[in-house]
């Protein structure tokens, strides 16, 4: 049964109280932040994430699409569990760093980075996050061979005998979504297809029954 992660990058923060209680039959949160050098955009710093910490008790699942993202772990210490890419070096480092915070630890491919660089550290980590657009902006198309990323890592996992589970964020909806799930995700992170859908209740259950 896949869980669903809402990516608040989507939502319409004037009015984000009401937004995060049309989604509240979604297993967790998805936070975005972006420095503007990683990604060419800006997004949702830590004050944001301990504001709406409040008004909800769901899991926080902190993305970091940055430069040095070890600078930003204190930061967001409200978070459930922290992800940083592969991309941004010091893999081995931040993964101890993130675990001696006691926090779940993810860890991120971008679309044009070999799967092949990754599968090292699944062991060491609780989930790998599977970037199906080019990060930084909400909204973008499937990359359709992103499938063929999530089989293989799905498939090195289960070789291996491993519990770290599959994340995929970008370009998911009611079109692809099961294909998403059959490629073998765990979780599947998704702003535009919950924040507006008119029929968001029947959609979250036909996804979680999927």
């Amino acid at each position: 049964m896949a869980k669903i992660s809402a990516s608040l990058l989507a939502a319409d923060f004037s009015c984000i109280k009401k937004d995060l209680e049309k989604i509240k039959h979604v297993d967790m949160f998805h936070i975005d932040v972006m420095d503007g050098k990683f990604v060419p955009n800006l997004a949702m710093g830590p004050d944001f994430a301990k504001s709406i910490r409040k008004l909800t008790k769901k899991n926080f699942d902190v993305h970091l699409m940055v430069i040095s993202p070890e600078n930003y772990f204190k930061s967001f210490s409200m978070a459930d569990s922290i992800t940083f890419h592969i991309e941004t070096g010091n893999v081995d480092s931040n993964i101890r760093k993130l675990k001696n915070m006691k926090k779940k630890v993810g860890l991120a491919i971008n679309p044009e980075t070999d799967v092949k660089k990754i599968l090292p550290y699944l062991k060491k980590v609780d989930k790998v996050l599977v970037m199906s657009v080019h990060p930084g902006f909400a909204g973008q198309r499937f990359i359709v061979y992103s499938l063929e990323k999530i089989k293989k890592i799905r498939a090195y996992i289960k070789k291996n005998k491993l519990k770290t589970m599959i994340e995929v964020d970008g370009g998911i909806g009611p079109s692809n979504y099961k294909k998403v799930i059959s490629a073998g995700a765990d979780i599947l992170a998704m702003g535009a297809a919950l924040f507006k859908n008119r029929k968001l209740s029947k959609f979250v259950k036909e996804v979680k029954l999927a």
